[in-house]
């Protein structure tokens, strides 16, 4: 009595079309992570902004971190406590990212107690106490000694994005721009590929009106 069984030459052809539909289907399924990463981002700025511009009605400005920080909207109690403007400051979708960098073929020196924390957050009201280095001193217009002229009293909240590094988007929204990592190409634009360089932020305040344009679309 003879068994049927598939030759080896059908089992190739099987595993030849599994790894081709793989091929297929993988780069599609993270592409779409990452957009919906994207989204999700824009959609934790927007909240955030709108919880900001509750407490500038409040406050008549834009809260400074109550420590000197890295920059992190964790830092920014105010929005939580004790008046709750929003019930908790969201994590940021892309994770662990760098604090310095220059893009994906670049990142630049990891900050471990950095990972799965909130978005970035850059306050540009002068507070003028203390030195660079005094927990009295944490807004980013003091800790960077902007000049008086560039401190535009707004802020931008930012995600380093699916590079997971740093752009400078901070620097363009209050105009200035560094050789080789700020200006327009500072921005996460996917029709530069889905995985690319540039940040995605959320401007609020007075802030460099063309950079508010692009940043917060």
């Amino acid at each position: 009595m003879k068994t049927r069984a598939f030759t080896l030459i059908e089992l190739l052809i099987v595993v030849a079309i599994i790894a081709i539909l793989a091929a297929i289907a993988v780069p599609n399924f993270l592409e779409a992570q990452t957009r919906s990463k994207v989204t999700r981002a824009k959609a934790d700025m927007r909240a955030l902004a709108t919880a900001m511009e509750s407490y500038c009605v409040d406050n008549n400005n834009y809260p400074v971190p109550l420590k000197f920080s890295l920059y992190l909207m964790h830092d920014v109690t105010e929005l939580t406590t004790p008046i709750s403007y929003i019930t908790s400051t969201p994590a940021d979708t892309f994770g662990y990212a760098d604090h310095w960098g220059g893009g994906t073929t670049n990142p630049g020196v990891a900050f471990p107690a950095q990972r799965n924390t909130g978005y970035k957050y850059s306050s540009f009201k002068r507070t003028g106490t203390g030195s660079v280095t005094s927990t009295n001193n944490p807004s980013w217009a003091d800790q960077i000694t902007l000049e008086a002229s560039l401190v535009k009293k707004g802020y931008v909240i930012y995600s380093y994005g699916p590079d997971k590094a740093q752009c400078a988007l901070d620097w363009y929204a209050v105009g200035v721009v560094l050789p080789g990592v700020a200006g327009v190409n500072s921005i996460y634009d996917p029709t530069n590929g889905t995985v690319s360089n540039g940040d995605i932020g959320r401007t609020g305040g007075v802030v460099l009106p063309e950079a508010a344009t692009l940043i917060s679309r």
